[in-house]
């Protein structure tokens, strides 16, 4: 009787983990596909960091395939529509572009203009300069936490306030009457 319950245990946490794993990948294959889709739609049709996003995304589509293999007619049919513009054959990546492309623009998207620079000037050996725009992130970062902090008080002392003019009398009618009772005996 144990051994069984052990041997579902067992067989349920197995079955959730592929569960969250699968579920994973397709959150994965989604966010690849709506950075490429928001790429292309800036990059140039004709230039070849469009072939190469397109190279991408024929690859995203084949694993979301295999992640939902329900949606391959779909996929199919854009695929074709595809190949009939541009052929995916002829496009080469560059060599030089060995990273994984989607996950460096992932980390670029968070990226605002100082954090730019700071890269920019380190890649460049620029120390003192990237130390002082490390100094000003965090200032930046400081003062956004001690704004953030500022308002959170002050909505806190306005939602006190409200809550104080909507506050009925501490007696009700039954504990006034109860009073007057009182004072007439």
């Amino acid at each position: 009787m144990r051994e069984e319950l052990s041997q579902k245990l067992h067989s349920l946490q197995e079955r959730k983990r592929l569960m969250c794993s699968r579920s994973t990948k397709i959150r994965e294959v989604e966010l690849k596909r709506k950075i490429i889709n928001d790429v292309l739609e800036i990059v140039p049709k004709s230039s070849a960091a469009a072939a190469c996003l397109r190279e991408i995304e024929f690859e995203i589509n084949k694993q979301d395939i295999t992640v939902r293999p329900w949606k391959k007619r779909k996929l199919m049919k854009s695929i074709d529509s595809t190949n009939k513009t541009t052929p995916l054959s002829s496009v080469v990546l560059n060599p030089s572009t060995s990273k994984d492309l989607s996950r460096i623009h992932a980390e670029s998207l968070h990226k605002g203009t100082l954090e730019w620079r700071l890269n920019h000037a380190i890649d460049n050996g620029q120390i003192d300069l990237a130390e002082k725009i490390s100094d000003s992130i965090g200032d930046r970062l400081f003062s956004t936490t001690s704004d953030k902090n500022i308002h959170l008080t002050l909505g806190k002392q306005d939602e006190y306030k409200e809550e104080l003019k909507n506050r009925r009398p501490v007696w009700l009618f039954q504990a006034k009457e109860r009073w007057e009772a009182k004072s007439n005996m």
